[in-house]
């Protein structure tokens, strides 16, 4: 960058020229590079002021805004300042894996009227250190351990968070 000379010569008669040159752009990516499966990431540039093309993985444009959301998946960047100057910057928005839950219960479940006792239904998960949040048709009950016992009859299913935020 900076003040260059540039010379043509043509059949033995040379021009000189003094240029400007222009330092070349730089860019970084601001925001998280990984999200859960169907969420959004708020991704920006480090330059707002410049004119910005987002692109998918086909290349088609998503956005000209500084700043977008982002599913996982891979994308491209171009700023472009008024001089004409471009920056292409590619990048992947991984995916944070979600928890694995399978319910069981302690007691055969088979029953007529009532449920003598009370059944644990046990969330059994492929990870340590999730929260839970267990569900009586459809409403939160507020019970948030692995293991909750019911004793009544209801549709009953768990949420389950890991360590990501991802939740099943």
């Amino acid at each position: 960058a900076g003040n260059a000379t540039v010379r043509v010569t043509a059949c033995g008669i040379s021009v000189d020229k003094n240029i400007l040159v222009h330092p070349p752009l730089t860019l970084a990516l601001l925001g998280p590079l990984a999200a859960c499966a169907n969420e959004t990431v708020t991704i920006q540039t480090d330059q707002p002021s410049l004119q910005h093309t987002w692109k998918n993985e086909a290349g088609n444009v998503i956005s000209v805004s500084n700043q977008v959301n982002l599913y996982p998946g891979s994308y491209a960047v171009e700023i472009r300042n008024a001089l004409g100057c471009i920056q292409d910057s590619f990048f992947t928005i991984t995916t944070y894996p979600a928890p694995e839950v399978r319910i069981s219960c302690t007691e055969d479940n088979v029953y007529c009227t009532t449920i003598p006792g009370g059944v644990d239904l046990i969330a059994n998960t492929d990870g340590v250190d999730y929260t839970f949040l267990w569900y009586r048709d459809g409403v939160s009950t507020g019970v948030t351990g692995a293991v909750f016992n019911v004793t009544d009859f209801a549709k009953y299913f768990v949420e389950v968070t890991n360590q990501y935020g991802c939740k099943t």
